[in-house]
């Protein structure tokens, strides 16, 4: 950092809203989309800075419409990226059919004369976005009626209900949420459950007249399936039969048929209204969309369980942790032949001739992966009646690890975990050990940071320290010693885009020597995130954080700090899983006080390294090197007047040395800001300052590159800045122009000092307007600097 008066603001996040870069705009299609279908997008949005350059490049993403399962609508859902929000919910207001209550979440409608594909491209090109894909028209999953008096109630054999029940026969607490259409209200096994509902489709709650009657036949068997009451001598039971059941209704006609946004909004509002568990017994189980409405569940704190599908196809391969899709088995305990099956699949249960309820009092049996779901969902309810305590990951985790395991050994694609037992399920419940949930924040202050981290090697020691940046409490180890922390649900980190953070400092370690940030994955390896450097000697406090990806995300995960020195100690405070540090890139700054060029700030970096200058990190950069900044939005700060500076050191640095500085925006090629001459560059730190032109000022992927041209020597780059702050005084003069020894007395060698910047052209004599041009208004204003003295 600046040995004067600057401090260095710590950055990271490289994608920014409007850049193009979050989304896969490549959709399968070759061409991009026709102007007309750009100006029939653009009329009918409210269009942000860029936005007709980046959807005129955007190509259309293919949507496969299958009849009788999932249709065109002529409509979008649209989520936002939760840092973009504002931008991005403003640019859909003309479009806007209906907007989510709970999330940034909107369905839109499609131009006439553009395709889904077309339109969802534009959006996604816009980087404002989470997903953009169409308001299906969904079926309820086919039913297959046979023997309307069959009364064996095969399923909980197989699932072990009766010994569950030993234990537990569901609690009057725990709600099941049905998404479908409706349940019958006046069903003898269902009516003294039910507790009040809600229309999706009108947005209204039954107490406020919504209406949840079932209107066609569907929900009323899936709930009984799930809840529906035992031990009272009437017809069957469900699978938690003390549970009380809440009818959403997604659907207003006889057929059942809904789209994705009723069910999803179903779902959130039963999860805020107190269900902890939701089913969902629809096509359309492996979309953005499920995911994300679980994600958003899971954090009301219930679990979405959705049915598979009835093709007997395989499914659409895809990663939704938070969602637990859910296929049919038969009485033996085999795959039913019209349940889906693939990487999605995660667990099963039974859904070949089960017997429920059914509209209008009555009893029957069917088939399907509707009625599986809900019978899993039944377990789920079972697992927080039988412990209250634990948090939707925890049940997730229960569900899977208590199934029994069918085909081949492990997980599988056609049984996922197993088929549920509802038995090992609340018995594992009982003695389970609720994750530490997220965010977490450890600030040392008491005792109570052992809960946390509970595991790793040696005796770290709690100390007072002065200094500490929360309290006075600090976390110190030595050399070898190392935390781990007590199991994690890792999910929520991954979901919520969270990293681990640490603030920490080095006493007595030598150079170059590191602290470890690390996770680890469901196979028990360390992954390292990111390190803390020691310039040697004592140092300050220095955050440091790394993201946390796919591979925390399981539960049971953990973290741990390795001190990796071998003398001295690190002293940490402030040990955080949460929403990574700055989430913008701008106004960038770094002054490499981590001790690493940092891949977050920096790309196309050769030849360049970390070096220690006079007890402080810096950017060295030999002949040829050079290293540009990532994509910066600029645009973000508005505001026209920015600049970029940095400051120089160097060593055996001769004639003819240079160091250029480059810029380029989406609107700019590169264009040389100015070629620095560092021939004279010794030990004494110089700051050289750019006005940045304003075709870069309104970019979003705006970067700066900088390119060493030396015979041998070293140029040493640190504290770099783009954005609206200027270059501080690191000159020790008492005024601009006090510019060489004996600094306070301004004399001949002051004038000399800048005839020399002058004639060199360096940035430093630039000092009046029209600037990067060096004439006679440059000289005068030297003077007139020069006859006002020094204060």
């Amino acid at each position: 950092m600046i040995r004067h008066t600057l401090a260095a603001a710590a950055v990271s996040i490289v994608v920014a809203c409007g850049s193009a870069s979050a989304a896969d705009l490549s959709g399968g299609q070759p061409a991009s989309m026709s102007a007309a279908s750009v100006a029939r997008i653009a009329s009918s949005l409210r269009l942000q800075p860029g936005d007709l350059a980046a959807m005129s490049a955007a190509r259309p993403l293919a949507f496969s419409e299958v009849a009788g399962n999932q249709e065109f609508s002529s409509e979008l859902i649209v989520r936002a990226r939760r840092q973009c929000a504002i931008r991005a919910m403003s640019r859909l207001t003309p479009a806007m059919v209906k907007k989510s209550q709970f999330v940034d979440e909107a369905v839109v409608r499609v131009p006439d004369g553009v395709s889904e594909g077309e339109f969802a491209a534009a959006l996604m090109a816009t980087g404002d976005y989470e997903y953009a894909e169409p308001n299906w028209v969904l079926f309820p999953l086919a039913t297959t009626p046979n023997d309307p008096q069959f009364s064996s109630s095969w399923q909980h054999t197989r699932m072990q209900s009766t010994l569950a029940w030993d234990i537990t026969q569901g609690s009057p607490d725990v709600i099941v949420a049905v998404c479908d259409s409706g349940v019958d209200i006046d069903h003898p096994d269902l009516a003294a459950a039910l507790v009040p509902g809600y229309n999706a489709v009108n947005n209204l709650a039954q107490v406020d007249g919504g209406l949840v009657d079932d209107v066609n036949g569907h929900g009323t068997f899936v709930a009984g399936c799930a809840a529906a009451i035992g031990n009272n001598g009437t017809g069957v039971v469900g699978v938690g039969w003390n549970m009380r059941i809440m009818p959403v209704r997604v659907s207003n006609n006889s057929s059942g048929t809904a789209n994705p946004f009723d069910l999803l909004e179903g779902a959130r509002w039963a999860a805020s209204n107190g269900a902890k568990a939701v089913n969902v017994s629809f096509t359309g189980a492996t979309s953005s969309g499920t995911n994300a409405a679980a994600r958003d569940v899971k954090n009301m704190g219930g679990l979405l369980l959705w049915a598979s599908g009835n093709d007997g196809t395989q499914s659409s391969n895809g990663y939704f942790p938070d969602l637990t899709i859910v296929g049919s088995t038969t009485s033996s305990d085999s795959r039913s032949g019209f349940s889906n099956y693939g990487t999605a699949i995660d667990v099963v249960a039974p859904g070949s001739g089960v017997r429920s309820t059914q509209r209008g009092g009555g009893y029957g049996n069917s088939s399907g992966t509707s009625f599986a779901s809900p019978m899993a969902a039944g377990v789920v309810g079972m697992i927080f009646s039988a412990n209250p305590a634990l948090g939707p990951d925890d049940v997730q985790d229960i569900l899977y690890s208590s199934a029994d395991d069918l085909g081949s050994a492990g997980y599988d694609i056609f049984y996922g975990h197993g088929r549920v037992n509802t038995f090992n399920a609340v018995t594992m419940a009982q003695s389970y050990t609720p994750r530490l949930t997220l965010p977490l924040f450890e600030d040392f202050e008491s005792a109570d940071w052992q809960t946390v981290l509970s595991g790793g090697v040696g005796t770290p020691e709690l100390i007072v320290d002065p200094g500490a940046p929360s309290g006075t409490g600090a976390l110190a180890l030595d050399a070898g010693e190392s935390v781990e922390s007590a199991p994690i649900a890792g999910l929520a980190a991954f979901n919520a885009g969270f990293g681990l953070s640490v603030k920490a400092r080095a006493e007595g370690v030598p150079a170059f020597e590191t602290l470890s940030l690390q996770y680890r994955d469901e196979a028990g390896v360390w992954h390292t995130v990111d390190q803390a450097v020691s310039a040697g000697g004592d140092g300050a406090y220095v955050l440091r954080q790394g993201a946390l990806d796919n591979d925390f995300a399981y539960h049971s995960s953990a973290v741990r700090l390795v001190a990796n020195n071998t003398s001295g100690r690190w002293i940490i405070d402030d040990l955080a899983i949460g929403e990574m540090d700055g989430l913008g890139l701008v106004p960038f700054a770094d002054g490499f006080d981590d001790g690493v060029i940092d891949p977050a700030r920096w790309t196309d970096v050769s030849d360049a390294a970390i070096a220690i200058d006079q007890g402080d990190f810096v950017m060295a950069m030999g002949n040829d090197a050079t290293a540009s900044t990532v994509n910066l939005p600029l645009l973000d700060l508005q505001a026209l007047d920015q600049s970029a500076w940095l400051v120089v050191t160097g060593q055996g640095l001769t004639s003819g040395d240079s160091l250029a500085v480059e810029i380029r925006s989406e609107f700019l090629a590169w264009t040389t800001l100015g070629t620095i001459d560092v021939s004279g560059v010794d030990a004494t730190p110089r700051g050289f300052e750019f006005e940045v032109p304003d075709l870069a000022v309104i970019g979003t992927q705006t970067q700066l590159r900088l390119t060493a041209s030396t015979a041998g020597g070293t140029v040493f780059v640190d504290d770099v800045h783009i954005g609206t702050t200027r270059l501080p005084d690191l000159d020790p003069g008492c005024s601009d122009a006090d510019l060489a020894e004996p600094y306070g007395l301004l004399n001949i060698f002051d004038i000399q000092a800048y005839i020399g910047l002058y004639n060199s052209q360096d940035p430093a004599a630039d000092l009046a307007a029209p600037f990067g041009v060096f004439n006679i208004f440059d000289l005068q204003e030297y003077i007139n600097r020069y006859n006002a003295g020094c204060p």
